[in-house]
């Protein structure tokens, strides 16, 4: 009797779950048919041309009819998201018209609420998906966990407001840490290859990785480079062109060389520097275990948004690194929310948004580069205070996590306030755009 009352109590528990997942999911609808920008353009035009010829090429000939398109992503990202945007063709889901270069249709296309719910559908799954396997991670209360991930701020704003795809490989982040915890390390290095092949960013996690496979499991390390590398090289294959390699000549992809110091004409990059620094440290370490490389990790993305200029939307890639040590140390919690409305304050001086085709257009003129090494435009005060907040910030987070033992960490349950805490920034953002519009 009660094993059957427990059932009862299990399965009305699933049901009052799988309502509040609905009612999020038709939220986070809501919130993708209202907001748009014009990176969507690029993001989905460009892969529709897949099948036809070569992207990379596409672009560079089409460009002065049409100057919104871009092709800075990997082969990869091409090759999965036109596979995509074939069903959509398949189907007939979309005007044709859109795709006609002639016409670069830019705001018929990102204004559209079709395909604002086509385009961000992909977004949608994968944070779901990001969040359950977030979830198995922990072994205290995992819907709350959950939760957790899926209201997000910071994830939720670069989903289904900016519109950018980096929950995929943020996802694959996620899972290569996940196999690694397993023991399953072709797994693991397949994820982080996936991952990297879709977006850059993760790449910046294999030099460590390499370092921990090589002190505990050297027979493998050999392996574990060529499953990283395989699904890039195979997608670069597929996809080569005169033009393929313009993907390297893009700016996020060097980036991290922009800052820095000379040595007679060569110039030698801060973050580069730091990188090897901190892989170095994780190399001298007697015994590596996967907290140390959790903490190296951490350090690693820290280090890259402290010496180098950033965009909103890559601080997911520090997101789920820094989430994984967090749900061992709840004391990191307040910097957590702290970080989020310094994304939000952020956000709102750069991209302040409209309900209309200027949504999200920059208003602030002038270059921002690294408050560290800056010239700031004295027409954006604001950005004076934010970005050296948010620096001083992951300084002090590096240096909280730098003396923490994987001994000393307890899970611990968070609390519906707590998750509530997280996700006000966000609220506040959209009821100060809200307020902006009615005026």
């Amino acid at each position: 009797m009660q094993q059957k009352n427990k059932l009862l109590i299990n399965v009305k528990n699933l049901k009052v779950k799988a309502w509040y997942l609905l009612i999020i999911i038709f939220i986070f609808i809501g919130i993708s048919l209202i907001f748009s920008f014009p990176d969507l353009f690029g993001l989905y035009f460009v892969p529709q041309k897949l099948f036809s010829e070569n992207v990379y090429s596409f672009v560079k000939e089409n460009k002065a009819i049409c100057p919104w398109l871009e092709a800075p992503f990997p082969p990869f990202y091409y090759l999965v998201f036109g596979l995509y945007m074939k069903v959509i063709s398949f189907f007939h889901l979309l005007p044709q018209y859109f795709f006609e270069v002639k016409i670069c249709a830019v705001f018929e296309m990102i204004l559209n609420p079709f395909f604002l719910f086509y385009a961000k559908l992909p977004y949608l799954l994968f944070h779901i998906l990001s969040a359950w396997l977030f979830s198995k991670f922990v072994n205290k209360d995992r819907w709350n966990w959950f939760l957790f991930w899926l209201l997000n701020p910071i994830l939720i704003f670069i989903c289904f407001i900016h519109g950018q795809y980096d929950i995929i490989p943020v996802f694959f982040i996620l899972l290569y840490q996940y196999f690694l915890e397993k023991g399953e390390e072709e797994k693991s290095a397949l994820a982080l290859g996936i991952g990297g092949a879709l977006k850059h960013f993760p790449f910046l996690l294999l030099f460590p990785t390499m370092i921990y496979i090589f002190k505990t499991k050297k027979e493998k390390t050999l392996l574990y480079l060529g499953l990283v590398i395989l699904p890039y090289v195979c997608s670069y294959l597929l996809l080569r062109g005169p033009h393929t390699s313009s993907v390297f000549l893009f700016s996020e992809n060097y980036r991290l060389f922009d800052l820095g110091f000379s040595i007679g004409s060569q110039k030698v990059s801060i973050y580069l520097l730091f990188y090897f620094l901190i892989s170095w440290f994780l190399f001298e370490k007697r015994n590596v275990n996967l907290f140390e490389l959790k903490k190296t990790n951490v350090y690693i993305m820290l280090g890259f948004y402290v010496c180098v200029f950033w965009f909103g939307q890559w601080l997911s890639y520090l997101l789920p690194l820094l989430f994984l040590v967090f749900v061992s140390f709840p004391k990191l919690g307040r910097y957590l929310i702290v970080m989020n409305y310094l994304f939000f304050l952020y956000i709102l001086v750069t991209f302040p948004g409209l309900f209309d085709s200027s949504l999200l257009k920059p208003i602030i003129s002038g270059a921002v580069f690294h408050p560290l090494f800056i010239q700031i435009s004295t027409s954006t005060p604001v950005k004076l205070i934010i970005l050296p907040a948010f620096n001083s910030l992951f300084i002090w987070l590096g240096y909280l996590i730098t003396p923490l033992k994987k001994s000393e960490g307890v899970g611990f349950t968070i609390t519906i306030n707590e998750i509530a805490l997280h996700i006000s920034p966000l609220i506040f953002y959209i009821l100060a755009l809200i307020l902006f519009v009615s005026r």
